[in-house]
């Protein structure tokens, strides 16, 4: 497998919310309506982007993570659903673990792991977004499962 450029990204600071009294117009106007609407919509897909492949488990590892790769999403998604398929002899460097394609879109890949000794197994999900200039974030997660 070739080497991918990764840049971590950080999510920004949450800051606290002024008390706002917003002004209310007598009637919406179409364009606050619609700057709303993409807003709902956005909002929307960002959520199911981070969303985690979820666990019966209630005491359970697990890890989220956003990554910025210089790399187009397609190119991305060809190197891990490659390491998923063991392309080039590539193995699991952590106890040979076996990964599974349980399903893939352009927008989303989700694979399951189960380690080399076959005990312990780990659902994980990576939703790709394209960038403007032309770079891809990735937000993956992986969730451990009940054996």
């Amino acid at each position: 497998p070739r080497a991918l450029n990764i840049s971590p990204t950080t999510d920004p600071p949450e800051t606290p919310t002024p008390n706002l009294r917003p002004s209310r117009p007598s009637a919406p106007n179409l364009e606050d309506t619609m700057a709303f609407t993409r807003f709902a919509v956005a909002a929307a897909l960002l959520q199911g982007a981070a969303a985690c492949p979820g666990s019966r488990a209630h005491i359970r590892a697990s890890a989220k993570v956003t990554a910025k790769f210089a790399n187009t999403c397609e190119e991305v998604q060809n190197e891990i659903l490659g390491r998923i398929r063991g392309d080039g002899g590539w193995v699991d460097p952590h106890n040979a673990g076996i990964y599974t394609l349980d399903s893939a879109s352009a927008e989303k890949v989700e694979a399951t792991r189960k380690t080399g000794d076959g005990k312990y197994t780990d659902k994980m999900d990576f939703a790709f977004a394209a960038q403007e200039d032309g770079s891809c974030e990735v937000s993956a997660c992986s969730e451990s499962q009940v054996p």
